[in-house]
Parts: structure tokens; sequence; C-alpha cells
């Protein structure tokens, strides 16, 4: 989808081989930080288990409970300790880190250390402490969100996605009930790398078309009214309707109304839903679509 988005500040669509190498690019910078993020989790780990005294001594409070389900914490262990996991980090990013200790060490400050007094907290489970963690100290964290951006811009577009995958992962029944977690592999040849290549191409041979189809089907909202991330995934969901057959269509329909409230704003997924549904219903009466 960045790709895409990148695409519609250009007006001259670049050669395909230069956008597939883009693409390529941008699939890497997401699996790139989908390993550092677990790869800090396992750093702060490691952190929590160590001889942390030195950040006390800057420090008037420390939430010592916070810290004690935190490193006690099986799932967060399971990150920290997995072999395989352990392999990708040091394959991608574990210098990364290790020449970043600082900001751990501030990073854990702000999670950990506060001048206000801990909160009584209610008795958790081990996995809810875990997904509240990842949610409120991980994914929400706008310190580690800047400091992401300005070591690598493109990941700030990644974050989203990143953490919304990273969440469905750890929330499957395999990870919570067996510790267990489908590690992704960057493949050119994985059939969700190809299918994202097929998107790309047929979007770029239809992008005319379909900007036509969507401005016609709302007269009275001129191109500047419209987001760009709107126009992108409208056109990427014309894409599925007419390309792509064995995708049913309630699954493309509730897929890009889905990404629309994560990327865009509040109320795109009822406009993005209202617009589709206008399109596909002339597909349908003329033949254009045939599945269902």
């Amino acid at each position: 989808m960045q790709t895409l988005y990148a695409l519609v500040d250009s007006e001259v669509i670049l050669l395909k081989k230069n956008n597939i190498e883009f693409f390529k690019k941008s699939c890497f910078n997401s699996y790139s930080l989908y390993y550092t993020t677990l790869s800090l989790i396992s750093k702060m780990w490691e952190l929590s288990n160590s001889n942390y005294n030195h950040l006390k001594i800057k420090n008037q409070n420390s939430d010592s409970e916070k810290i004690f389900l935190f490193k006690s914490n099986p799932f967060f262990s399971f990150i920290a300790n997995n072999k395989i996991l352990k392999k990708k980090y040091e394959f991608l990013n574990d210098n990364f880190w290790t020449n970043e200790m600082p900001f751990i060490e501030k990073l854990f400050e702000k999670i950990f250390f506060s001048n206000e007094e801990p909160k009584n907290k209610k008795e958790i489970s081990e996995y809810s402490f875990f997904i509240k963690f990842f949610i409120g100290e991980i994914a929400s964290n706008e310190f580690l969100h800047n400091f992401y951006e300005d070591k690598k811009l493109t990941w700030q577009d990644d974050l989203t996605f990143v953490n919304t995958f990273l969440l469905k992962q750890v929330k499957t029944k395999k990870f919570k009930e067996d510790l267990i977690i489908d590690i992704p592999i960057f493949d050119v040849q994985n059939q969700d790398y190809i299918f994202g290549k097929e998107i790309l191409k047929f979007y770029i041979d239809n992008n005319d078309k379909f900007k036509d189809e969507l401005i016609n089907k709302i007269p009275n909202w001129g191109n500047e009214r419209i987001t760009k991330i709107d126009f992108v995934l409208m056109k990427m969901a014309l894409v599925e309707f007419k390309f792509f057959n064995s995708i049913p269509i309630k699954v493309t329909m509730n897929e890009y109304i889905e990404i629309a409230k994560d990327y865009s704003s509040p109320k795109s997924n009822i406009f993005i839903n209202g617009v589709l549904d206008k399109i596909l219903k002339d597909y349908l009466k003329k033949g254009i679509v045939s599945k269902s």
C-alpha cells in the first residue's frame, strides 16, 4: 500500500521495474520493523532481569510490581529466548539495538519509573498483562514511534500495519495456549509477496480508468476532497473485484473498510463502503464481475 500511496503523489507513473523494486524494499522494511520491535521487547526483558540499579538512582519511584510482572511473564520470556526468533534478531537488527542501549534504558525508565506513586492495580492474568503491555507500552508509545521515525522515515508508515499484524499473531489460540507463533519469512517466492506484485501491476495498468470510475460515482466530491489514502484503498478494492475471482466480494469489502479505520480519517470507512457498493452494483449489472 505504501508503494501505491507514493505513486499518487506523482503525475507520471514510474517504470514498472522501479515500482517493483520500491515494492520489494517496502516489504522488506515492514519485515525489518517487525523483528526490530520483537527484538526491542527482548532487549527490555533482558534489562529487567539484569542489574538496572543505575536507573533507579535517577528516579524517585519504581513500579516494582510492573517490573516483576514483565520479567516473570512467560510470553515476554518466549519472545526473548525463542531460538528461531533470536537468530532472526541477530541476522537483521542485533547490532541496531546494541548501539542504541541509551534509548532502551530511557524507554525502560519511562515505562517502569515515574515521579508518581504506583497506582493500585487489579490482579490480571499473565496473558492479559502481556496484551495490555504490548498495546499500551509498545504499540501506542509515542516516544518509541518518534525514535523509529528518526531512524528510518518509512517506518512511520509501517508502524500501524506491523503492530496490528503482531497483535493479531499474539491473540491467536496457539500463541496463548501453546506459545506458538508463525514466523514471517521475507521471500520473493512467497505467495503474499507475489499477490502484492499482482495487485501493483493491475493497479498501475488501470489507474486512470479506476480514477474516472470513482469520480463519476461521487460527482459532488472534487478530487481535492478525497484523501489520497482513500483513493488508493478504493482502487485496490476495484483491482480485487475485477481481477481476483478467488477472493469473495465480502472479503474485499471488509478488508479495505478495516484498513481505512486504521489508516485514514474517522469516517473514511463509511465513505469507502458507500462508493464501492455503488461501483460493485454497476459491475454486477454489466457482468464485469460475476463472483459473489
